[in-house]
């Protein structure tokens, strides 16, 4: 297989082949794109490319399994945060998420890196309790949610709804894990079952603050916030993901004092087009 690059853009290109669930990156290149760039790699019929497509700060993800010579275009969406933190998004069905949980500090307590550690905010995102992310906002079970909270400009928190939604694209929630969690054991801990990241959701096993108040789960596990309260005001409905299962668990939490990883979905309406590149591949 090769894929051919093609337009006019000053950023590289970072190429994943997903060979039989395993993932090989061949080195990063730096040169203006012509129809000369070109990298080789093995390919098998029937083969799953998880491709990762750069313009300046912009990053999309998707996935596809090509059975002939075609043109595959990326449309870049701006998601960028208040302090200029740009993160990758990803087409899954109708919806488009994040493919990296937020990583803004507001600054004003409620809010943590994992063990206080900032290099863990780099890797896995920032956690936040639910009244920090929703900046305010009551709760909504509307699809999409419109709440923004502390997302990105044009961006929102996901309602319960836009979960079920995304699961229910993903076979349901005894399959849907599996195509969301990144693959292999460096960032999740063995066995990492049934990871394939099909999806491109990309999800890295962040953990969490826990009420007794202490982390928890860093490389077992994740955890998703909605906007959807349930049974009152105390709990909050959640999506989590496991090293141990492929499933995506749909279960309740109490809102505080847990802190919990962020992914947040764009709003249609506000959806940037910012260039669209082309690659063939034979």
């Amino acid at each position: 297989m090769k894929l051919i690059s093609k337009g006019n853009v000053n950023s590289y290109p970072e190429i994943a082949s997903k060979v039989n669930n395993r993932k090989t990156k061949p080195p990063k290149f730096k040169s203006q794109f012509s129809t000369n760039n070109t990298i080789q790699m093995q390919y098998n019929n029937g083969d799953q490319l998880l491709l990762k497509g750069y313009s300046g700060g912009n990053i999309t993800y998707f996935t596809i399994v090509p059975s002939q010579t075609q043109p595959v275009n990326f449309e870049f969406i701006q998601c960028e945060d208040l302090v200029g933190n740009n993160y990758p998004v990803v087409n899954i069905g109708t919806q488009t998420w994040m493919a990296r949980n937020l990583n803004y500090d507001p600054n004003t307590g409620n809010s943590t890196c994992y063990n206080d550690n900032p290099t863990n905010c780099e890797i896995y995102g920032r956690l936040y309790d639910w009244a920090k992310l929703m900046n305010g906002e009551g709760s909504s079970n509307s699809v999409p949610s419109g709440i923004q909270g502390l997302c990105p400009s044009g961006w929102h928190i996901p309602s319960d709804g836009e979960w079920s939604e995304l699961v229910n694209f993903l076979g349901g929630e005894f399959l849907a894990g599996g195509s969301m969690k990144n693959t292999g054991t460096n960032l999740w801990d063995s066995p990492n079952l049934g990871a394939t990241n099909s999806s491109g959701f990309t999800a890295f096993p962040a953990g969490a603050f826990t009420t007794i108040g202490s982390f928890a789960n860093l490389g077992s596990g994740t955890t998703f916030w909605s906007t959807t309260e349930v049974s009152g005001v105390s709990n909050a409905r959640i999506r989590s993901l496991t090293n141990n299962s492929a499933n995506l668990f749909d279960q309740l939490l109490v809102k505080q004092p847990i802190y919990l990883a962020v992914v947040s979905r764009i709003n249609l309406k506000l959806c940037i087009n910012l260039l669209n590149n082309a690659w063939i591949i034979h």
